[in-house]
């Protein structure tokens, strides 16, 4: 070195610093980017993993609680308005989740598969509900007339009996037309009774359809009986007679309300029990899907922690390679800037 001039010796004081600089600028440079990367990943396919699958679940459980509603009767189009923002909601959520590579390949599979099933049945459940609210309100409708005109055979026969009481009088016997009198009037009020628990039944059917099997024999055991007191009524001799302002005989009358109660009272039945099955079907793909979100959000939530704390690691790793690389600078700056100064004396 001695043989060395000063512009040489400055220059190659220079060449070392620019050296430790470029060293010192490539640490922090890979530094920067490994954190970049760390931080693009977390904020990308984890973040999209974890929080799709958040949304999906929100959006899942919105369009149950919307669907549940509508079964419910409750306010049809303004839940259908919260089934269809639940659906764009959810189909974007679940978008990201496919989009975000994280999950493996069989996983993505099932859960498009599981995505699919539980929509599918979405439609199918309204028109079925469409179509049994049609029916109950047909049903309603008919129950109202047949109460409406068992009142009438309740009176008419209340009245033949009461003709007695206000003729005291009047020689009768059981067989020559008391018991006549009689049963059209205890006939009539029976056959009200089990009209009137069949649709208890029905009302206890629609609210417990769990239920529904125990019911529907108590159901069979009401129409039985309301047949066989409906069958005496019909061929009563009393009930012959012309209705008040109609054209039919109250066995006329009954005949043709009974033959119409069992037609829309089993059409009902049975939309209603199809329903029943087309909902459970859809909770049961709704619950295995939320399950599935669930544990797809878990791993997108590990995955973040884990990635975050690498990004913390690294971070520190960084930042004792800067600070070691100009530790390191500042030493050798300091050696050469002696040495320098050394063979730079007169001997």
């Amino acid at each position: 070195m001695n043989n060395l001039t000063i512009g040489q010796k400055l220059t190659l004081s220079f060449l070392t610093l620019v050296i430790l600089i470029l060293v010192t600028g490539s640490a922090g440079y890979y530094g920067i980017t490994q954190l970049n990367e760390r931080l693009a990943y977390v904020t990308g396919p984890a973040w999209d993993t974890a929080d799709g699958a958040m949304e999906g679940t929100i959006a899942v459980q919105q369009q149950m609680n919307a669907i549940l509603e509508i079964v419910q009767g409750k306010e049809p189009e303004r839940y259908e308005q919260q089934i269809q923002k639940a659906l764009t909601f959810g189909q974007q959520a679940f978008d990201r989740v496919f989009e975000s590579e994280l999950l493996e390949a069989d996983v993505i599979t099932n859960l498009k598969k599981q995505v699919s099933g539980y929509q599918d049945l979405r439609d199918p459940i309204l028109a079925k509900n469409e179509e049994f609210q049609e029916y109950d309100r047909q049903l309603q409708a008919s129950f109202e007339t047949f109460r409406s005109l068992m009142v009438q055979v309740e009176e008419f026969g209340d009245g033949a009996v009461e003709e007695l009481e206000n003729n005291p009088d009047t020689p009768i016997t059981w067989d020559s037309g008391l018991g006549l009198r009689w049963s059209a009037a205890d006939g009539g009020m029976e056959a009200s009774i089990f009209l009137l628990e069949r649709f208890y039944f029905y009302q206890l059917i629609l609210s417990k359809p769990e239920d529904l099997s125990t019911y529907e024999v108590r159901l069979d055991g009401s129409l039985q009986n309301l047949r066989s007191r409906m069958s005496k009524l019909i061929n009563h001799p009393l009930f012959y007679q012309t209705i008040p302002d109609s054209y039919d005989t109250y066995s006329q009358a009954l005949a043709a309300q009974l033959a119409q109660h069992e037609q829309v009272f089993s059409r009902a039945l049975t939309s209603f029990k199809e329903l029943y099955l087309l909902k459970l079907n859809y909770d049961q793909k709704a619950t295995s899907l939320l399950e599935l979100t669930e544990e797809v959000e878990e791993l997108g939530d590990a995955t973040v922690e884990n990635e975050l704390e690498r990004v913390q690691q690294l971070g520190d790793f960084t930042t004792q390679l800067l600070l070691g690389a100009t530790a390191s600078a500042i030493v050798l700056t300091y050696v050469l800037v002696k040495t320098n100064t050394f063979w730079s004396k007169p001997t």
